[in-house]
């Protein structure tokens, strides 16, 4: 936290108990608050929530508080994004949802051994109604079992709050179970009372998610951050309304926080964290020191990647567009819709070379596009007719509309396409079905889907028979 910050929130404190407030000014190693509420909850961030009409009140609270777009999850599913969240680590848990034991050191463990007062306020824990011991981190920590208690024991006197509460409502209240209207009305009727007095108590109320089930990169990127956004919205004293930070952060940030804020040691990777309530000077913009480079062979059907070139002021994020350019790599035009880390090459591509432009950017803007060399020309798919490939070239999916398309490609002899379409089941334990095929045409178009998510699959057709590897696509109608 910044002196500046710092300052602000001490004279907030000191201004509260010249009125009478009766709660004491924090000391310093408590980094001014006497008290931080952090809820815990499911599945969305806030691009899904924050405006949506079944989400009233957490828009609302954007604007009393301040918003982090860019805070991400560290993994999938559920389980290693809580453990991360009060240890700084998944305690190798990537892709598991079982629960475990761990010895390892807690930031309730921690506190309790510094004299901070901390609680886990878990809903459902002594009734075990739609009760999850993989979103009850306490639960799973030596250290920490003992900090733990049922939600129904959340004061009404705030004041007698510990500094640092962990609230983490049931799988219905936190957005798990029945979507985000549940949730947002729970929080309003549990927590709007702590919120609105943290205003004018030395007081922070944190709202946070373990990860997002709509991460485009769910299944292609584990078990990094890249896309894998969550909620993050702070309300509280010395917390301007309506500001945005849209500095990138992770669970471990969030840790790192509260380790802060508390004068606690640091934890697993939340020492090399930024702290969400700390302040930075914007970095330069982006300058490309070396070009990217393409990898893969310019065969039709084939795809082609983009490797980082090197830039300094470490870019945050990368935009593409790949080009198609004559026999000398000259005469280059951009690619419709061809903005991707990778691009398939297509007949279109035949007899011509391809280059990409890179332009990283980071909060101060992008730098100047960097441009690889062209690769060698075009050549065509071995004719192979026995050999089928099914090319999933491009999608257009709607949730506005209920509505997703898809185009098809083959390399081979191909003399038409198979598609199916598969809605993945929301219960527990329920099993995805099997794919069931029917005869489409190189554009396939789905409409009037249900809310959901969905698998699309498609197999080539050929004289000797189907595609035995068929395209698919992963895709959500929210």
């Amino acid at each position: 936290m910044t002196k500046a910050r710092l300052a602000a929130v001490a004279l907030l404190a000191l201004i509260c108990a010249a009125a009478g407030a009766g709660e004491p000014a924090a000391s310093a190693s408590t980094g001014g608050y006497s008290h931080v509420v952090v809820v815990i909850d499911e599945n969305y961030d806030n691009a899904e929530v924050l405006s949506n009409a079944a989400a009233p009140y957490i828009t609302s609270l954007a604007a009393q508080g301040e918003t982090f777009p860019n805070d991400h999850a560290v993994t999938h599913p559920s389980e290693g994004n809580y453990l991360a969240l009060l240890s700084g680590s998944v305690q190798g848990t990537n892709w598991s949802d079982n629960c475990i034991t761990s010895t390892s050191r807690s930031v309730v463990g921690e506190a309790l051994a510094a004299g901070v007062s901390v609680e886990g306020y878990i809903e459902g824990l002594s009734s075990g109604n739609d009760y999850l011991c993989r979103h009850n981190p306490f639960s799973q920590f030596t250290d920490a079992i003992s900090a733990q208690t049922d939600f129904s024991n959340f004061p009404t006197d705030y004041s007698t709050l510990p500094q640092i509460s962990f609230v983490i409502p049931n799988s219905v209240d936190d957005m798990h179970d029945a979507g985000i209207a549940p949730g947002d009305t729970w929080l309003q009727a549990n927590l709007d009372g702590y919120i609105q007095w943290a205003k004018t108590h030395n007081s922070l109320f944190i709202l946070t998610s373990d990860e997002n089930e709509a991460d485009p990169n769910y299944f292609q990127n584990p078990p990094g951050e890249a896309g894998n956004n969550v909620m993050a919205v702070f309300v509280g004293a010395g917390i301007t309304p309506g500001a945005v930070d849209d500095r990138n952060f992770d669970h471990y940030s969030l840790l790192r926080t509260l380790e802060d804020l508390f004068g606690l040691g640091d934890l697993g990777w939340s020492p090399g964290a930024i702290d969400m309530l700390s302040t930075a000077s914007a970095p330069p913009a982006p300058v490309d020191l070396a070009p990217p480079t393409i990898s893969g062979t310019p065969i039709e059907g084939q795809t082609l990647s983009e490797i980082h070139g090197s830039w300094s002021a470490s870019p945050t994020a990368y935009a593409y567009e790949w080009e198609r350019c004559d026999i000398t790599g000259s005469n280059c035009q951009a690619i419709t819709r061809a903005t991707g880390q990778s691009y398939t090459l297509l007949a279109a591509d035949l007899g011509s070379t391809i280059r990409v432009l890179e332009t990283g950017s980071n909060a101060s803007g992008g730098g100047s596009p960097a441009t690889s060399s062209a690769t060698a020309a075009v050549r065509p798919a071995p004719a192979d007719p026995a050999v089928l490939k099914t090319l999933l070239v491009n999608e257009q999916v709607s949730s506005r509309n209920r509505s997703a398309a898809f185009r098809l490609e083959a390399t081979g002899t191909s003399t038409g396409f198979q598609c199916a379409l598969v809605r993945v089941p929301t219960s527990k334990g329920a099993k995805t079905p099997s794919p069931k095929y029917s005869s489409c045409g190189p554009w396939k178009r789905y409409r009037h889907l249900r809310l959901g998510r969905y698998v699309v699959y498609a197999r080539a057709v050929g004289p000797g028979g189907v595609d035995e590897t068929p395209a698919t696509r992963h895709f959500r109608i929210t």
